[in-house]
């Protein structure tokens, strides 16, 4: 039997059998923790005294919801709640908090503050406004920073729903990321490091419109500029490593739809979402560096009970149009292989960034489910590969993964995720990711940039 045959059939079985065992505890949610009763009053709700100016009403409400979380925690029942209430108050909501995760795989574990206002909170909702600020380093160099403007425009709703308005702003300075070489045949033997540092400005909006539709637009300027060594210059050239001498900048223009069913999201049954979007890069320095990109991606989702978790089937696709004698440089294109520069994680059995071109496609099949909460198992297969043209993105010659990650969970999003990935091309490998924004799930309170 061929052996990538055996380890697709082994997992096979470790998945049936995960499903069959007995599940201490209950299902998780997707949002926060619902409420508790309130049956004693040893821990009353604190009163937040008025005080003048946003940024300082948002640090005391904070004090206000953490000591009320902790005397809950340490004079009430259920403890594991109450402590989730805590650590959600603690690095998410209003005031100044603590913060961690990585920037990008392979720059290690990364720490740091974020301060989140939520402004004028007394006046009506479409006047409203929420600011976050982040900033991340780690002890290898690594280090990013933001800002964030989020606004409701509240005078028009679908089903619940109003249009957003957010303008964010973001730099990181990246000094040491692996390049193999272009193509889906790049060599291990090649890598060789370089240095990125990425700025960028955007404004957007996202629109509900019926049936779980949302359509969205966004403006953004981009500047990227890339440091190569000797070494890395020894190796690779403009033709095999396009921009890689270039500082670009770059307006993108970008529209998007996307779509959900159901459209508030469930956390059993049937579900599915979509999304589609098309944006025109446009160089405004650096040379002929111009392209277009598109971008496609559908999930569905098959929860079972919380005896047999769920079921989750992933897809996406990237198609990069260079216009006539521009380029696309190497740091723009898209990357298979581990986790690429937005910790995406597709053919965890190979390093991050291992495989890159103009175009990919990618494909994954997993079963997740509680082993005690908050702990989850998460059992994946992946397919992908990248290409130089479309019509590279068939189903020959994809390139597989296997493996299995441990979770955390808190709201139904994962927090931090350990990943044991194989492949019959390059063995096992091992990665690690987290995001303490993601506490109490994505869409409660407050939060920071990234």
């Amino acid at each position: 039997m061929p052996p990538r045959l055996t380890i697709w059939l082994a997992g096979s079985f470790l998945l049936c059998a995960l499903a069959l065992l007995p599940l201490p505890g209950a299902a998780q949610t997707m949002e926060a923790p619902p409420p508790l009763p309130e049956g004693s009053l040893t821990c009353p709700p604190q009163d937040v005294p008025p005080v003048p100016g946003a940024l300082l009403r948002s640090l005391v409400t904070q004090w206000a919801l953490l000591k009320q979380d902790w005397c809950k925690l340490i004079k009430w029942d259920d403890t594991w709640p109450r402590l989730q209430y805590f650590m959600v108050d603690l690095f998410t909501g209003p005031g100044l908090h603590p913060t961690a995760g990585i920037v990008v795989p392979d720059g290690g574990a990364a720490g740091g503050l974020a301060l989140n206002v939520d402004w004028n909170s007394s006046a009506p909702i479409q006047q409203r406004f929420a600011t976050s600020i982040e900033g991340r380093a780690t002890a290898d160099g690594f280090w990013e920073i933001g800002g964030k403007i989020q606004s409701l425009l509240a005078g028009y709703s679908e089903r619940g729903k109003s249009p957003q308005v957010t303008l964010i702003g973001s730099h990181l300075d990246l000094p040491r990321l692996p390049y193999y070489g272009l193509g889906g045949d790049s060599s291990r033997s090649n890598r060789k490091l370089y240095g990125l540092r990425d700025s960028a400005g955007a404004a957007s909006v996202d629109v509900p419109i019926p049936f779980g539709f949302a359509v969205g637009g966004e403006v953004a300027g981009l500047w990227f500029a890339p440091d190569v060594s000797t070494s890395f210059g020894s190796v690779f050239n403009e033709q095999t490593a396009p921009g890689l001498h270039t500082t670009t900048a770059y307006v993108r223009p970008r529209g998007s739809l996307s779509w959900n069913y159901p459209e508030r999201g469930a956390l059993y049954g049937l579900s599915s979402s979509a999304i589609v979007s098309y944006g025109l890069h446009e160089a405004v320095s650096g040379g002929d560096f111009s392209f277009n990109r598109f971008e496609a991606r559908w999930n569905v989702g098959l929860g079972l009970d919380p005896l047999f978790g769920a079921f989750r089937f992933a897809s996406r696709i990237v198609v990069s149009d260079p216009r006539a004698h521009n380029r696309v440089p190497f740091y723009l294109q898209p990357t298979v292989g581990g986790a690429d520069i937005n910790d995406e994680n597709v053919l965890r059995g190979y390093p991050n960034y291992r495989f890159r071109d103009l175009d990919l496609v990618a494909y994954e099949l997993s079963y997740e489910r509680q082993i005690v909460d908050p702990l989850g198992i998460r059992i994946f297969g992946q397919l992908a590969k990248v290409g130089a043209q479309f019509n590279d993105l068939g189903f020959s010659g994809l390139k597989t993964s296997a493996g299995f990650s441990l979770t955390f969970r808190l709201g139904g999003a994962a927090v931090a995720e350990l990943s044991f990935g194989w492949s019959d091309a390059e063995g096992l490998h091992v990665y690690g990711t987290g995001n303490t924004n993601n506490l109490g799930g994505l869409t409660a309170g407050l939060r920071g940039v990234f």
